[in-house]
Order: C-alpha cells, then structure tokens, then sequence
C-alpha cells in the first residue's frame, strides 16, 4: 500500500511540474501538432531577407493581453548580402504552462543589441511585430510528444515606428495648411 501511495505521488508531481514546449522558428518541418513553417522575415523598405543583425523574441500568455518574453532572443541567420529572413532557435520550456496547454504566441523582431523591441522603438530602429497564433504547447505524454511550431506564423516587415509626437506634428502641419488654404 505503501509503495503503491509513493509511485503515485512521484507520478503527480511529476506531472505537476510539466511544462509546455515550443520552438521558435519561422522555418520549421510539419509535425504532429502542425504543418510547416516557411516564412521569411524582410526589411519593409528595402525588401531585403533579414539576417544577423536582428532577432526576434517569443511571446507567449494564455491571452494576448498576457504575452511576456521567453526564452532569449533568437538571431537571423546569414549576412547581410543576403540575408535569409530565417531563424531558427532552439526548444523552449516555457514555464509554468503544462504542455497540452492552448495559448496566444507572438514574434517580436528588432535589432540585435538591444534588450527589447520596446527599447529598439525608443531608439528609432526598424522593427517588427508578428500576428498573434493560437497554438497548442508541446511536451505532452509519454514520451512527451515534440514542441510546437509557429504554424500559421504570417510574413514581417521591419520599419521604423514614427514617434507619437512626430505624427503629431505631421497632423498639426497638414491642418495648418488646410487653413492657409482656405483663407
């Protein structure tokens, strides 16, 4: 009896402390939790495939209001002439979602040398947001079953971000110019 409470405690824990898997990657193989990914990642301006001097970083929450960084950032790979648009990072456990889990997942690109898409903003640099996917997790069963894939994952295009107040003069100069107009 004994014995019998024990295993079944370490296989509760065990299981308690499961996480979900996924792999980062916009170029990835089918497998059994979804199809292939083959989306290159470009500048908006100039149409080239980025490469390794930009990174994107995984989103994922259970809601898209919830989606926090995890894992690294994960650097473009080849140079610039040419480029390939691709990355490919490595499994990530994301913690503490079980795998099994459905959640909200989104690519971040911005140059490397910064810490966040947030602080490449600030700064004016080209940068990108990937659509938000509905994906289920990885690591389910045993054997755990393999990580996820951003399938559905849709094209980027880095560009620069005008600042709110930029925009804002631009909406201050073309109503002056309407006035001036009319007078």
């Amino acid at each position: 009896m004994k014995k019998t409470l024990i295993v079944a405690s370490l296989i509760a824990a065990v299981g308690a402390m499961a996480q979900g898997t996924i792999i980062p990657a916009n170029f990835s193989a089918a497998s059994d939790l979804g199809p292939a990914v083959n989306v290159p990642f470009t500048e908006k301006d100039t149409g080239a495939k980025l490469w390794n001097a930009y990174q994107a970083q995984l989103m994922v929450g259970l809601t898209e209001g919830s989606l926090a960084p995890v894992g690294a950032p994960v650097k473009f790979s080849g140079t610039k002439s040419p480029g390939t648009g691709y990355f490919i990072g490595s499994k990530i456990v994301v913690d503490p979602i079980a795998p099994g889990t459905e959640v909200k997942a989104r690519v971040d690109v911005f140059p490397v040398g910064f810490a966040s898409y947030d602080d490449a903003v600030a700064a004016g640099e080209k940068v990108g947001k990937s659509n938000v996917l509905t994906l289920t997790l990885g690591g389910v069963g045993a054997p755990p079953t393999l990580p996820t894939n951003l399938y559905g994952l849709q094209a980027v295009e880095v560009a620069v971000i005008p600042e709110p107040s930029v925009l804002a003069l631009v909406g201050l100069g073309a109503a002056a110019l309407l006035l001036r107009r009319r007078k």
